[in-house]
């Protein structure tokens, strides 16, 4: 990753791919505090360069793996 990469925090990465993905994407981060709102915002500052998205598209080839919630805690949603 580049040196623009450095220090960041993860969320603040995810939050600036998807920032690449075009202008019909609108990501809509959740937060708890007043700390995180400002964390995710650095995202915005954040520019990946060609060399960071495909260092990305080659660790992460589907986007991205897991659950968000571990099996039988999974919401139901009404």
């Amino acid at each position: 990753m580049g040196p623009a990469c450095v220090g960041r925090h993860v969320s603040q990465l995810a939050l600036a791919w998807l920032l690449t993905r075009g202008e019909h994407i609108v990501p809509i981060p959740g937060t708890r505090s007043p700390k995180r709102i400002k964390e995710n915002a650095g995202a915005a500052d954040l520019t990946l360069t060609d060399t960071d998205l495909k260092t990305i598209d080659e660790n992460l080839p589907q986007g991205g793996f897991g659950a968000r919630y571990t099996e039988g805690h999974v919401p139901t949603w009404i």
